[in-house]
């Protein structure tokens, strides 16, 4: 976590994941709803 390069690497598959279950569980609450 000290490090610069890996926190910039982290940076782009974080926001990859967290954006894919984000859209999932907005998706199917919105038709659900």
């Amino acid at each position: 976590m000290g490090i610069p390069a890996t926190l910039e690497e982290f940076d782009v598959p974080m926001f990859v994941i967290g954006s894919e279950p984000e859209l999932s569980l907005c998706t199917p609450g919105d038709i659900g709803s």
